[in-house]
């Protein structure tokens, strides 16, 4: 599998983001050295917003340190102060560095709702000339059929990993290709939440506990760890066109390009997929209120 299909979050670079990250928001220059290993490695798509923090501004220095931007962009959305779909674009664009991005999103299918009626003047003012693609970031499948006939909506992302999984999203991923949408997943680690000792669980996600067990024991099994079991199973979907991963180290850049060179087997694949779980509420990490 080659890395061509990753895509660089950049939450941890402007805010102390992920339920299992001890080091908290990373470091300017650390971001600078993540970013230039990432390029050289075949990395070339850095996923970002306007609601983490200052990322899209320690973003903007780098571009302008390096003179150039080699990588596409995905930003999104943010409507705490603004209520117009170009300025929220061109505040982002500026905070950027670039006068255009690859893909911007609706930060929630919420957002998209509230602001669809401008949805046509903005593609018709700004598309080709200040972004290519226009999508929404999504959690419920309800929510990903709600995108399925709107033509303007290009780009679905969702999350997509050991536990919300292909038993979850198949149907629904098989109807955006259909509709010729392209399909991003995040939440590939559960926010970190799958390098937890099952034990050290907070005590609201405790249900999750056995879920964990059993995804270890599979590691153990086929002699695995987390990151190649978690990367390598969401990078095997054809149906995905890309796969977003959060970093805040430059270890942790190199250790998600070496997951990806194992494989699995259709046997391993079938015991992730059995794996069901009762409660798929707590695969949302926007609904956990973490209590320890």
């Amino acid at each position: 599998m080659h890395t061509s299909k990753l895509i660089l979050g950049t939450a941890q670079f402007g805010l102390d983001y992920g339920i299992n990250n001890s080091t908290g928001k990373a470091k300017e220059e650390d971001v600078y050295s993540i970013l230039d290993f990432a390029l050289a490695n075949g990395i070339n798509h850095l996923d970002t917003a306007s609601a983490y923090g200052n990322a899209e501004d320690v973003l903007g220095k780098y571009f302008k340190l390096r003179g150039k931007v080699n990588f596409k962009i995905t930003t999104k959305f943010s409507f705490t102060e603004k209520t117009n779909l170009t300025e929220c674009l061109h505040d982002s664009l500026n905070k950027l560095n670039v006068n255009a991005v690859d893909t911007i999103l609706f930060h929630s299918y919420s957002d998209y709702k509230n602001y669809q009626n401008q949805l046509c003047e903005f593609i018709a003012n700004n598309k080709k000339k200040h972004f290519e693609y226009i999508g929404v970031s999504v959690y419920k499948n309800e929510e990903i059929e709600g995108l399925m006939d709107d033509v303007n909506i290009n780009i679905v992302q969702t999350p997509y990993n050991l536990l919300d999984n292909k038993y979850l999203r198949e149907k629904s991923f098989s109807l955006l290709k259909s509709k010729g949408k392209k399909i991003h997943v995040r939440s590939v680690f559960l926010q970190g939440l799958f390098f937890m000792t099952p034990n050290d669980l907070p005590i609201n996600l405790i249900s999750l506990r056995e879920s964990i067990k059993e995804l270890n024991n599979l590691c153990v099994e086929y002699g695995l760890d987390m990151r190649q079991l978690a990367l390598t199973y969401v990078m095997k979907n054809p149906l995905i066109d890309g796969v977003l991963i959060g970093v805040d180290s430059l270890p942790q850049v190199k250790e998600n390009i070496a997951a990806i060179k194992k494989d699995l087997s259709e046997e391993i694949i079938n015991k992730i997929e059995s794996i069901k779980l009762s409660d798929k509420e707590l695969l949302n990490p926007s609904t956990w209120k973490i209590e320890r």
